[in-house]
């Protein structure tokens, strides 16, 4: 883990790290994410606060399919606009044809919580 930056948190100035893990969205997909996070000086664990960024890929029978994934923390909880995006790339459909598409989701969060619009 590296120190990236400083950041402002609980009233205090805390020292943000960037993490790597494992992350998967659904059954199919499984990629790495990135993200900040400051430890929690009570209990010493990771509290994300800062950038966050998820990417992966699935190859099946139905071709290829990409997800990522953007947003942002504060003290732990989703906050404001995050996008997810799902492409797909030759995926079989009827009569021998095959598709290729991008699926783009932007959500608005709150305290961890839904916020205003939702798009699709």
């Amino acid at each position: 883990m590296l120190i990236v930056s400083f950041g402002f948190v609980h009233g205090q100035t805390k020292s943000l790290k960037t993490g790597k893990m494992e992350y998967s969205a659904g059954t199919d997909f499984t990629g790495i994410a990135t993200y900040q996070y400051y430890q929690d000086p009570n209990t010493s664990e990771e509290v994300m606060h800062g950038t966050f960024k998820a990417s992966g890929l699935s190859k099946s029978n139905f071709g290829y399919s990409s997800f990522s994934i953007t947003g942002q923390f504060v003290n732990g909880y989703r906050n404001g606009l995050w996008t997810f995006i799902k492409q797909r790339k030759d995926v079989p459909i009827e009569g021998g044809s095959y598709s290729t598409g991008k699926l783009k989701s932007t959500q608005n969060f709150k305290n961890g919580l839904p916020n205003g619009k939702w798009r699709l």
